[in-house]
């Protein structure tokens, strides 16, 4: 049915906003798949590509939740849409390395440690809508902000209510399902 490809420096919120699209899609389409990056494959990225692949059909949305920082492997990806004859949609989960810190210390289990964030934050190749291969691009902005209640005013009036955890950030859902599941298929399009 389609892939959509998520994006976005580490511990960024990337996983919590894929369940939040995943619980989303459930009422709406017989089969959702989130493939996710092994710790102990972290480097194996045709792993991941082949596991797109075995996914891709016509009745199933595969999530592939990875840092897919390299703009290249994107383009692979965008590729096995193509081949598949499925549509394709990037989602980038856009923070500051501040932010990718602090989410990190809040989470529990497996944390990166600090210079990697700062590593691969370095190395990380933002999705460009000018590419075929990053388009259509969907952003959201994440910081650390948890959404207020319509009555309370915030007591810091520094809080950025914009961009919101990720938690709490809004995701144009409805366009992504409606690209998703009503564009033509990339293998459609004259794309080389």
């Amino acid at each position: 049915m389609s892939l959509l490809l998520v994006t976005g420096y580490p511990s960024c919120g990337k996983s919590t906003t894929v369940g939040r699209i995943q619980e989303f899609l459930s009422s709406k389409v017989k089969e959702t798949v989130i493939i996710r990056e092994d710790a102990s494959k972290m480097e194996q990225r045709s792993f991941l590509r082949s596991s797109v692949q075995k996914c891709l059909n016509q009745n199933t949305i595969v999530i592939c939740d990875c840092l897919n920082y390299i703009k290249g492997y994107r383009y692979e990806l965008f590729l096995v849409a193509k081949q598949c004859k499925t549509t394709f949609a990037v989602l980038y989960c856009h923070a500051k390395e501040s932010t990718c810190k602090w989410l990190n210390e809040q989470k529990e289990g497996t944390r990166y440690k600090e210079a990697t964030i700062s590593d691969l934050i370095s190395r990380y190749e933002k999705p460009d809508p000018r590419n075929r291969w990053d388009s259509p691009l969907y952003k959201v902005e994440i910081e650390k902000s948890e959404k207020p209640s319509s009555v309370d005013a915030p007591e810091d009036m520094n809080v950025d209510l914009e961009h919101r955890s990720p938690n709490f950030v809004d995701i144009p859902l409805t366009d992504i399902f409606s690209w998703m599941c009503e564009v033509t298929a990339v293998g459609s399009y004259n794309f080389t």
